[in-house]
């Protein structure tokens, strides 16, 4: 429970992927290909009190970032009707956990946010009051004359 509520950054090297597929609860495929600037997937359960607060700030801080993709995995397996509903979100689900074990999600809520190229370019491992700000930091469009 106590590694639910700590919040951490991972930094290391970014992992390539060529194409991402998840399934979303009608079945149909989301292929992400790395067309967006950024693609956020937020690892989710409805068991874990710490994500939903995650996903209302997410989806406040987002519409800012122009580009940007979010994409809420629903990682629990018995998913109900109302984790298809997640205002702002791309639903997907993944009760086997492979996407999960793709990304090295082992806390719930984690954060990925994936560069065009689908590197990972930061992870956030649970929730705390500073979360959103630093998500907001890694998905602000760079500086002039960076």
């Amino acid at each position: 429970m106590l590694a639910v509520l700590l919040s951490g950054v991972c930094s290391g090297p970014a992992t390539r992927t060529d194409a991402l597929v998840l399934t979303r609860p009608d079945d149909t495929k989301l292929e992400l290909k790395g067309r967006d600037d950024a693609v956020v997937l937020a690892f989710v359960s409805r068991r874990s009190p710490p994500c939903r607060p995650l996903l209302d700030e997410l989806a406040r801080i987002t519409p800012a970032a122009s580009g940007v993709r979010l994409v809420a995995v629903v990682v629990d397996r018995n998913p109900e009707p109302a984790d298809a509903a997640l205002p702002g979100f791309e639903v997907v689900l993944d009760p086997e956990k492979s996407a999960a074990e793709r990304y090295q999600v082992s806390v719930l809520p984690t954060v990925v946010v994936l560069d065009r190229r689908l590197n990972v370019r930061r992870r956030e491992e649970g929730f705390s009051p500073r979360t959103a700000d630093r998500l907001a930091a890694a998905l602000a469009p760079p500086a002039a004359g960076d």
